[in-house]
């Protein structure tokens, strides 16, 4: 029997609550062309703690012309982001229910959970961060302003927001993703004049060196920023990709989806961290965003406060809209706009803990960040799962994602044992080879002077005990056939 939700009329209309949940979307409701997703993703990268993050390069020990080496390497591997993209069109449905076809419906449920956990966690963190860097601007300006007031109303306003957008769903995020991107984008890029202006950029050399390197070596050092522009990156939004393309047309290109999502949500992020290493470089300083207002005119300080509030919405709109299909995905049988209420609930308690009781968002980002040992060794099963079984070019039987018990993708009592097997032996080998300093350093990157080889080592334990065990399957399949073909011909 497959999982129907709440009987009632589904709708997907712009300034309107969206009613689809994880309902495969009929070829009849799909429209409209991949540059959509484009915007999505320039809106979804292009956001203000990328400057942070850009800022930071400098201070693990690389120097320019390395850092923007890394940022290369990264946004190259923003394709894989794009093939799963194309999955969404392909089943009409979310990332995590598209999963099933790989794990099985049982075998999917942690994976699902996770992402859950995940987004929930990045939303609180993001709203929280949006409402700290406000403060810091206007006390700046106003040193006499009450900052707990200050704190409460951008909190507030940032989740309202996100709150509402999410609410409306997927065709309102389609229609205010492009004018805020483009906002957002034209308010950071003029960092870039400001500094210039003001005089306060510092000469830059390419082997200028801020500080020693992070690990033993300046190679170590370059694995580890690579794996914290992954995460904070492609790698980490690939759990969310297939919502934006599930009603495009089943065959719509599959190369005109990557391209956008590529382009995409290159320009924006590529561009935001470059700005933050410039900063990084010319203002000696590894916090980029409150050095930002001590050189800023007021009325600049005005709309960079501003921009900190759209990129804030335009990112963290992402992570709940994702929540909510992740909870119905787990098996909630509830409207999916009451599942986005749940999560701003959920958010709006984290972030008054953090703001006024405890300040845990530091420990909490560096306890996300072991994000990338699953999503590594998840993002390989599902891309080698489908490129052997084909899986993208035939989508058969889609409907039988949503099946509570058998059916095509239910496989041995919900979970397919070789998918799995090679889903959690590819997140240890991951976990054994992760920096995420402080919190957890696996041994295998001890051993290499703290170089993070996470996604290199979850990728390829997944990808062999994937590909080894399925030929071992065909290897027997085959050999039944032949046997008995052998039995019959003797008698």
């Amino acid at each position: 029997m497959a999982e129907t939700g709440v009987a009632m009329e589904l709708t997907n209309e712009e300034f309107q609550i969206e009613t689809h949940g994880i309902e495969i979307i009929p070829e009849s409701q799909r429209g409209g062309s991949p540059r959509r997703l484009f915007w999505i993703w320039l809106g979804g990268t292009f956001y203000v703690n990328g400057l942070v993050v850009g800022g930071l390069l400098p201070f693990l020990g690389l120097n320019l012309w390395q850092s923007l080496l890394c940022i290369l390497a990264a946004a190259l591997c923003t394709v894989g982001l794009g093939i799963f993209t194309v999955y969404g069109a392909r089943y009409g449905t979310s990332t995590m229910v598209i999963g099933r076809a790989t794990l099985g419906r049982r075998g999917q449920l942690l994976p699902t959970l996770l992402t859950w956990l995940g987004a929930v966690g990045w939303e609180t963190v993001v709203s929280v961060v949006a409402a700290l860097l406000i403060s810091a601007a206007v006390t700046h300006e106003w040193p006499h302003t009450n900052t707990t007031v200050v704190e409460v109303i951008s909190f507030i306003v940032v989740l309202g927001g996100l709150l509402l957008w999410s609410l409306a769903g997927h065709a309102t995020i389609l229609k205010l993703q492009k004018p805020l991107s483009i906002l957002s984008a034209i308010l950071l890029l003029g960092l870039v004049p400001a500094l210039l202006i003001h005089g306060h950029l510092a000469p830059i050399g390419w082997n200028e060196y801020l500080s020693p390197p992070a690990g033993t070596s300046v190679v170590a050092s370059w694995f580890f920023a690579f794996m914290i522009l992954m995460s904070s990156g492609c790698w980490g939004w690939t759990a969310y990709s297939a919502e934006y393309a599930r009603y495009l047309p089943q065959r719509t290109s599959a190369r005109s989806i990557v391209s956008n999502v590529f382009w995409g949500s290159n320009i924006g992020y590529t561009a935001v961290l470059c700005i933050g290493l410039l900063i990084a470089f010319g203002l000696k300083t590894s916090d980029p965003i409150t050095a930002v207002p001590t050189f800023l005119p007021l009325w600049y300080l005005i709309l960079f406060v501003l921009v900190i509030v759209v990129s804030t919405w335009t990112t963290g709109v992402l992570d709940a809209y994702t929540s909510g299909l992740a909870l119905l995905a787990l098996g909630l049988k509830v409207p999916r706009p009451l599942t986005i209420i749940a999560d701003a609930v959920l958010v709006a308690f984290g972030g008054v803990y953090a703001l006024f009781i405890y300040n845990f968002i530091g420990s909490f980002v560096e306890f996300l960040g072991l994000s990338i040992a699953w999503l590594a060794a998840w993002n390989a099963v599902i891309l080698v799962d489908h490129f052997v079984n084909r899986r993208t070019l035939n989508y058969e039987k889609p409907e039988d994602l949503l099946n509570a018990t058998g059916g095509r993708y239910w496989y041995r009592s919900g979970v397919s044992p070789k998918a799995f097997a090679a889903f959690i032996l590819g997140t240890v080998a991951a976990l054994l080879f992760l920096n995420d300093s402080p919190l957890f350093v696996g041994p295998g990157s001890k051993a290499l002077g703290n170089a993070d080889l996470s996604i290199w080592a979850g990728t390829l334990i997944a990808v062999v005990v994937y590909v080894v065990w399925h030929w071992a399957e065909s290897r027997g399949e085959t050999a039944v056939p032949a046997a008995v073909t052998a039995g019959t011909t003797s008698d």
